[in-house]
Formats: C-alpha cells, sequence, structure tokens
C-alpha cells in the first residue's frame, strides 16, 4: 500500500484531478510538483517541470481544465496539467500593482482556482488576494484584510462566496458579488488550519487543537463536532473533509492513523473507522493530507516523509 513519491521529502499538499485516476502532490524539501496515475496497482509518477524554490504549500485544479495552480513562497504558478509545463506565474502582495510601484510580498499559505479565469490567495499577513488570469499583470486585481493574523486555507462554494480560515481562529466568508464579509467565530477559538466548502452552506473546519467541525453558515449552527484522538497540537497543517455520498468525515492524525466518522449512525468511538499508517519513524506515521474519491472507492493519505498510501475498497 505505501509507495515512496517524494524520496528525502514530505508531501505538504495533494488534491484529487476531478473525474480522472489522477492525484496531485507538492513536495516539502524537494519542491517539487509531481502527477500520479492511482489506476495501477502501483501509481505511476510524473514530475512538473521546476518552477518552486521552496515548499509547496498548496496545489489545485478544476473538472475539466488542463491547468493546475500552485504556490510557495511569494509565488503562485500556472501549470499545463497535460504537459506538466509552467505556462505563467502570479505574485502575492499587499496591495495591487498601482503606477507600476513596488510592494511588499507576502508567503502564500493557500490558493484556488475559482474558475477558469479567476484565482483566489491567502497567507501570512492577513490578505485575501484575488488575480484575473485573463490580464497580463501578475500582480492581484482585488485585496482584502481579514483579521490581524495568518489566513492558512480558503475554498470556494462556486455560489460565489469565498471562505478562509484564520490563525486568529475565526472564518470569513467574502460574497464576491456583493463584497461583503460575514465573520463567524468557534467555540474552541482555535487556530484554523483549514477549511472546506460544500454547497452553498455547510463548512467543514479544522482546527490546531485537533478539533474538527461541520458548520452551518445559514442557520450558524454547529452540527458535528469531532476531536482526533491522539491530536491535542498539531504540528503540521493537514486537511479534512466531508463526503457527502457516504455521510462521513475522515481526517488523519500524527499517529499513524487515517479516522472515519460516521455522521449517520452517530460519531462516537464505535462507529468510527481506522486505517493504520505504520511507518517505523515518526515522520511516515505523521499524515499530512487525506482524501477519499467516492468514484474509484479510494482513500488516499500522504505522510511526512514522502510516502503515498492508497486503500481501494474503503468504504
Amino acid at each position: 500500500m505505501p509507495h515512496l513519491v517524494h524520496p528525502h521529502s514530505s508531501i505538504n499538499s495533494a488534491c484529487f484531478v476531478p473525474h480522472t485516476s489522477f492525484l496531485l502532490t507538492g513536495g516539502g524539501n524537494d519542491f517539487e510538483l509531481k502527477l500520479h496515475d492511482l489506476s495501477p496497482q502501483s501509481p505511476t509518477s510524473t514530475t512538473f517541470s521546476k518552477a518552486h524554490a521552496n515548499s509547496v504549500n498548496a496545489v489545485h485544479t478544476l473538472p475539466h481544465t488542463e491547468v493546475v495552480v500552485s504556490a510557495s513562497n511569494d509565488t503562485i504558478v500556472l501549470h499545463d496539467l497535460r504537459e506538466q509545463t509552467v505556462i505563467r506565474s502570479l505574485i502575492a502582495t499587499s496591495i495591487a500593482d498601482v503606477d507600476g510601484l513596488s510592494t511588499p510580498r507576502e508567503q502564500v499559505l493557500d490558493c484556488k482556482m475559482l474558475n477558469r479565469d479567476m484565482v483566489a490567495s491567502c497567507g501570512v499577513n492577513h490578505h485575501l488576494n484575488l488575480y484575473d488570469l485573463r490580464q497580463k499583470s501578475k500582480r492581484p486585481v482585488y485585496n482584502l484584510s481579514l483579521g490581524d493574523d495568518n489566513l492558512n486555507s480558503l475554498d470556494y462554494n462556486h455560489a460565489h462566496t469565498i471562505t478562509v480560515g484564520s490563525s486568529n481562529g475565526s472564518l470569513y466568508s467574502l460574497d464576491v458579488r456583493k463584497e461583503c464579509v460575514v465573520t463567524d467565530t468557534f467555540p474552541h477559538a482555535s487556530s484554523i488550519i483549514h477549511v472546506a466548502c460544500y454547497g452553498s452552506a455547510t463548512r467543514l473546519v479544522s482546527s490546531v487543537d485537533g478539533h474538527i467541525s461541520l458548520y452551518d453558515a445559514q442557520s450558524e449552527a454547529l452540527n458535528v463536532e469531532i476531536s482526533v484522538p491522539g491530536d491535542s497540537t498539531l504540528r503540521y497543517k493537514r486537511n479534512a473533509q466531508f463526503v457527502e455520498s457516504h455521510n462521513v468525515v475522515l481526517c488523519g492524525s500524527e499517529d499513524g492513523h487515517i479516522w472515519i466518522w460516521d455522521l449517520v449512525h452517530g460519531y462516537a468511538h464505535r462507529n468510527r473507522k481506522r486505517f493504520v499508517v505504520d511507518s517505523p519513524v515518526a515522520e511516515g506515521r505523521l499524515v499530512t493530507w487525506t482524501g477519499f474519491d467516492s468514484a474509484a472507492n479510494k482513500l488516499v493519505g500522504t505522510t511526512a516523509n514522502g510516502y503515498l498510501w492508497v486503500w481501494d475498497r474503503a468504504m
């Protein structure tokens, strides 16, 4: 089940290529972006043209597109998915380029393609940036300061709302059409390290203290709150996923497990499922990303020592 795909490096980011058998991964120490075909028994990997000089903090693509976006340090790179080559790069700054003036750059912690023409990014210095790919400029066309701390994660629900998670424990939702921001806070008020959007209102929020919250942004109801066993203070930024087709939440831990909670029958101890990520070294048991492909019934996990774990018929 384990496959070494980033030798001598952690895997810092990953995402499925929708409606295909492929997975994208971004390396920590090797600064590489890779494409993996999960259809054979042993995944085959292709490395993209070198584009980053630091850890790949984020990678994302959309269905039915041949563009991949990745982020490292203060640079966002667009790649050709089919050719694995660089198309162009963007610069993360706190304000849009005005009269060609030089502006401070910021480290990007997450980025997403909103559609074929727009990219959003967030990171250090609490700014949300929007880029218009139809323009030649490398700089953002829209910039918004949110809170007073790092913005660690963002997602887009395709209903014109961008949701951003902050180290100050706040969740910011920007209605792009109205340019209106709604701020939500959670009971634990812990640093938010990952946020994912489902439908028009459902948000899955992961905190640095190991808590995962399923939240309804319209009713402001906290529908589910889960505490990941053994993870009271996380060392790595990690994700969680709500699998709507199976009504489960899944997440990796830093002690060698991927947990799946059944939300239909309750998410108590007896109603959770565990997959073991076994390794003789601590970094091999530290799960950095997890994902479930419903169409292929395939569970995937990545680790801090560069391994890719794949389980078929996981649910």
